[in-house]
């Protein structure tokens, strides 16, 4: 891990809830909100219809559920899918 990263991960670990200032906390929900808007929005587009017939047909214990469908996969799918915005 390069000097700034370790910079970035030490400050971002040592942080509390209550270091936020009011704007900070709204731009977070904000971006929250946005994200799952856009994921219940692109739920149903060929290409995720498609990542989600692939995840659904992996299994594993314990189970991961896809987003918006519920569909169980398995937790390396799923952990894919959210590093890869599938």
């Amino acid at each position: 891990m390069d000097q700034t990263t370790a910079r970035i991960a030490r400050y971002v670990t040592s942080l509390k809830f209550e270091d936020l200032d009011a704007g900070a906390i709204r731009e977070a929900r904000n971006r929250f909100i946005d994200a799952i808007g856009c994921a219940i929005g692109g739920s149903a587009s060929d290409t995720t219809t498609v990542a989600r017939t692939l995840a659904s047909s992996s299994s594993g214990s314990p189970c991961a559920r896809l987003l918006c469908s519920g569909e169980a996969t398995s937790m390396e799918i799923g952990r894919a899918s959210c590093r890869e915005r599938v």
